[in-house]
């Protein structure tokens, strides 16, 4: 009896010290990577680092997890409750469009092996997407490939989820709760809408993607301003959750400058690109000092880097549209601080995690690959800034001759 009882006592021992190891693995790398964090004494290294680190994580990106907890933390990946699959795939499809736009050609051996690892040989998905998530990975597999006969059936697949998630107002819905519009679907969904009917000659989804920004407009924003609520109710119209979250506001800007960006020539991209621009000026004034934008943008703290590395894009593209110094300087601003909180391996750090649900936010602060794609967006902006104008001086100078 004492022997089985030693055995007993030795096997929870063995099972305890496993569950001890995860946790200590998982708090000892939040801490030790961010020794020395920041310390970069030239540009180009930060920025090689930068993208090495993204392209090395594609096509199985780092997880990012949705549980709270810090303890237990195998229990969690047992029971499945440790991240979910449509995290990972906008994770991963931010990740993709980043890594390809800042390197066409560096990132091709990662974009196909990204296709190989979603997409069987006869185009469709290895495992057939559930949720609207799925969309910004299709954008990223589809724009920058020359492949859109070959990826037309997985393309359809993500469209049958979409429609799948229409309320009865036309418009998408995030998640099953179908009377509720989520500011997350702007920035995950709308863009791929419009690629799609440009790439196969449809015209359907752009007037989706466009009414789906223009009712979120409407009826998401605090009265008299650009403070968006994380979602409305449907019937009422009454706003669900907080206003000005930080990201909530970055799928937002993101819906707008990338559906924006794929539209064709017409009235609806004028209306659009007037949105972007009042975008563009009524955040400027929530930049922090030090260049970064909080986890909620009136308050400005705690600071994120997954909403800041989002807002330099956003500020990049509208200089390229506008010319207008004060955009450059916001991207630039953005970047220093996001240049602070680089790991020295190269990972973007302190992004808030995924939201648990609509008001309730994570408390981790950790790296995260979709802000890591923005961060790439942003330097592909920066370095095409630089190649055009060396000095503050030349842009003030082409401003003032455009």
């Amino acid at each position: 009896m004492m022997e089985i009882s030693f055995y007993l006592l030795l096997l929870f021992f063995f099972i305890a010290l496993i569950f001890l190891s995860v946790d200590a693995y998982y708090w000892w790398m939040e801490r030790y990577p961010r020794y020395k964090i920041g310390r970069w004494q030239k540009e180009e290294e930060w920025m090689d680092k930068v993208f090495n680190k993204g392209a090395s994580w594609l096509p199985t990106v780092p997880a990012v997890p949705v549980t709270q907890n810090r303890h237990l933390l195998l229990l969690d990946m047992m029971e499945g409750e440790f991240t979910r699959s449509w995290v990972q795939a906008w994770q991963t499809g931010g990740l993709l469009i980043g890594v390809s736009e800042f390197s066409l050609k560096d990132s091709a051996v990662s974009r196909q092996k990204t296709i190989s690892h979603f997409i069987n040989d006869n185009g469709k998905w290895k495992v057939k997407p559930e949720n609207v998530d799925f969309a910004i990975l299709a954008f990223g597999l589809l724009k920058y490939n020359d492949k859109a006969d070959f990826l037309k059936p997985a393309m359809d697949e993500v469209i049958q989820v979409i429609e799948k998630q229409t309320g009865e107002d036309g418009l998408i819905a995030y998640s099953s709760r179908k009377n509720i519009r989520y500011i997350d679907t702007l920035g995950l969904v709308c863009p791929f809408l419009v690629l799609y009917d440009r790439t196969y000659g449809t015209e359907k989804y752009s007037a989706l993607a466009v009414r789906q920004l223009e009712q979120f407009i409407e009826n998401g924003m605090f009265k008299d301003t650009l403070l968006p609520v994380h979602s409305y109710e449907l019937a009422s119209r009454l706003p669900v959750g907080v206003y000005g979250w930080g990201r909530g506001t970055g799928w937002f800007i993101l819906g707008l400058l990338d559906t924006y960006l794929e539209l064709h020539v017409g009235s609806e991209k004028e209306k659009l690109q007037q949105h972007v621009l009042n975008a563009a000026d009524y955040y400027l004034q929530f930049q922090r000092e030090d260049g970064g934008f909080g986890i909620f943008l009136q308050n400005r703290e705690p600071y994120d880097s997954s909403a800041t590395a989002v807002f330099a894009y956003f500020y990049g593209r509208c200089f390229e549209m506008t010319q207008d110094q004060k955009y450059s300087e916001a991207l630039e601003k953005c970047l220093t601080k996001l240049k602070a909180y680089t790991r020295r391996d190269g990972a973007l750090d302190y992004c808030q995690g995924d939201t648990v649900d609509v008001g309730v936010f994570s408390q981790r602060m950790d790296i995260m690959p979709f802000a890591q794609g923005m961060l790439l967006r942003a330097l592909k902006m920066y370095s095409t800034l630089k190649s055009n104008f060396s000095s503050p001086l030349e842009r003030q100078r082409y401003r003032k001759n455009a």
